[in-house]
């Protein structure tokens, strides 16, 4: 921090000031750095000292120069801990994931399309389970064997404009709960079951305990009502919630949050909303145990007896 402090050309300027003053002495009060034989003490600090003559606080304000010395202080301050956190974060993911995964990464979507035939992804999985009502496990075998054609509509083209934009609120929102790490351009393999595999909107790092998570963005164009129960209670619609079973399967990570921004519809009876936030709903692997060995065993039958035989598998419905 100390070496942005010296490179930013308004706090020096700053100091020089300070010092022109006469007050270089006052600053030795206070925890402070030496830069060319002066003494230069926090800004927060000057707010809580207690003497009797001017403060260099007080100073600051009669030379008209707080403001800027506040500007670049914080500036400086920000960037370098928020550098620091994210290294120290980052390293914890990183050690996790070698014990569980193997990473690749990519370049360009079409590379990603075709490691998504190699293997089962997260949105393969409700699919397979007979959860999804617009595809099913003959879609899913196909899909392997063949790219086909890219769908694209409203929905999706949303959705990926907006991801950018929802992973930086909850990172910023959330960031004294979480540090949320960006490994978009990745792709996980089970390192014993490598055909298991995902690509992740983004990993978390839980600031307390340190435990290692997975974020799921999510758009939806539809009323909210997909996010909750018919009690009213909150919920997960089921073929996000098989995603998230696949991805505890995946990475063995102990948590998935999901983060969901809602895009009203203009008939949709909220003519006074455009979009907004719901709460993060957050799952716990210790919670779903046994769904987890459920879809881990439907879903190695289905690559091990359909995809690797080259038989194509019967269609299952279960919503």
């Amino acid at each position: 921090m100390l070496k942005n402090l010296k490179n930013n050309r308004d706090f020096v300027d700053i100091v020089h000031i300070v010092c022109y003053n006469g007050i270089e002495g006052h600053f030795k009060r206070w925890h402070s750095y030496l830069y060319n034989n002066v003494y230069v003490g926090y800004i927060f600090d000057f707010s809580f000292c207690e003497c009797s003559y001017d403060t260099p606080r007080n100073i600051f304000f009669k030379l008209g120069i707080a403001q800027r010395f506040n500007k670049c202080y914080h500036k400086c301050t920000r960037e370098s801990e928020t550098m620091e956190d994210t290294n120290y974060y980052k390293s914890i993911a990183d050690d996790f994931f070698k014990n569980s995964c193997d990473m690749t990464t990519f370049e360009t979507r079409e590379q990603w399309l075709k490691m998504r035939m190699d293997g089962i992804g997260g949105s393969d999985v409700s699919s397979i389970m007979g959860h999804n009502r617009f595809r099913n496990r003959k879609d899913v075998y196909k899909s392997k064997f063949e790219l086909g054609e890219q769908q694209s509509n409203f929905a999706i083209e949303f959705g990926n404009d907006f991801e950018p934009i929802i992973f930086q609120s909850f990172a910023k929102k959330y960031k004294n709960v979480y540090a949320t790490i960006d490994y978009k351009d990745t792709m996980f393999r089970n390192i014993f079951i490598p055909y298991l595999q995902a690509s992740l909107d983004g990993v978390l790092v839980e600031k307390e305990t340190n435990k290692v998570g997975i974020l799921e963005i999510k758009t939806t164009q539809t009323k909210k009502s997909k996010w909750y129960y018919s009690d009213g209670t909150r919920g997960i619609p089921q073929e996000y919630l098989d995603q998230a079973i696949h991805y505890f399967n995946v990475t063995n990570v102990d948590y998935v949050v999901f983060y969901a921004l809602v895009n009203y519809d203009s008939d949709d009876g909220n003519f006074d909303r455009d979009m907004e936030f719901l709460r993060p709903r957050r799952i716990d692997r210790e919670d779903i145990k046994e769904l987890c060995q459920e879809t881990l065993r439907e879903c190695v039958d289905f690559w091990e007896n359909y995809v690797k035989k080259g038989v194509e598998p019967t269609n299952r419905v279960v919503f």
